[in-house]
């Protein structure tokens, strides 16, 4: 999720090694959206923020790790197993990602650890968000090591390096529901609560304008998410399906160009944004009469 960012304000302190800040409650910034009937933080409680260097190429990434004192997420062995998974998770992204996009990340990224409650509370009314991206920082929740957890971090780490690269090749610009279409088609096999969501939608309302999907889903109501994050998917398939990632990166070279996104579109795709709206819209009604399950 690429347009959320409500962030823990932390002081670091300048110490050798894996550095940690101790946090008190005064220096945490609850978002507002979370001051009113969001998780809070318990009285005295107190954080930390441990960073870790994960790898220096092809571009920097750094861990870190912000727990309770007295609750912390990792034990010292799940700790270094975390470090080890992510760190393989995310050179093996890059690379593929990079033979993708023809495109290697230049910035540098901080994979960011949260307890499942202190994310709930950064995230506030879009709970529906499994991790996020903003300012060069994956935010992602976990406590454990299991197989289970370390699948899904996989899971998460490849939809929000999507968010990465889309920004940094579109300067930012790249519509939410490219971005979103994209990071559900590369992070593995699609959720499958997307079709359902997907049928009640068309069913009811029709298909969504893709300029209504142009700014991210925050505002929608919950029961629209799932169907606007299933209807990016299924139009971002259709582009890759016809014109292949060439195009796309194209587009948002363009708009990272600052070129007028119709235009920018209309060269790369060679049809006008509401033809492609017009044909997308035969292609969903097409899907739906067929009764498909996933977009």
């Amino acid at each position: 999720m690429a347009r959320l960012f409500c962030g823990i304000f932390l002081i670091i302190l300048a110490l050798p090694g894996p550095v940690t800040a101790e946090i008190s409650p005064e220096s945490v910034s609850v978002p507002a959206a979370a001051s009113s009937g969001a998780t809070q933080f318990p009285p005295r409680y107190s954080l930390r923020e441990r960073r870790f260097s994960l790898r220096e190429r092809p571009h920097r990434v750094e861990l870190a790790v912000v727990d309770d004192l007295e609750s912390p997420l990792f034990s010292l062995n799940d700790l270094r197993r975390f470090r080890a998974a992510a760190n393989s998770d995310l050179l093996e992204i890059g690379e593929e990602f990079s033979r993708i996009f023809r495109y290697r990340l230049r910035q540098r990224l901080t994979l960011r650890v949260l307890s499942p409650a202190q994310y709930a509370v950064e995230v506030g009314n879009a709970k529906w968000t499994n991790a996020m991206f903003a300012g060069g920082v994956i935010t992602v929740p976990i406590r454990g090591v299991s197989t289970r957890k370390l699948a899904s971090l996989r899971r998460s780490l490849r939809h929000e390096y999507v968010h990465a690269v889309l920004f940094e090749l579109s300067g930012g610009r790249a519509p939410a529901w490219l971005e979103e279409g994209v990071a559900q088609l590369l992070e593995g096999p699609p959720n499958p609560t997307l079709g359902e969501a997907l049928h009640a939608r068309l069913d009811g309302r029709g298909a969504f304008a893709l300029e209504q999907l142009d700014h991210g889903f925050v505002g929608f109501d919950p029961d629209e998410v799932t169907a606007a994050y299933a209807q990016s998917l299924f139009a971002v398939r259709s582009l890759i399906n016809r014109f292949g990632f060439s195009a796309m990166r194209c587009y948002l070279e363009r708009l990272n160009q600052r070129s007028d996104s119709e235009h920018a579109f209309a060269q790369c795709y060679r049809m006008s944004p509401s033809t492609f709206q017009s044909n997308l819209t035969e292609q969903l009604d097409v899907w739906r009469r067929a009764g498909r399950e996933l977009p």
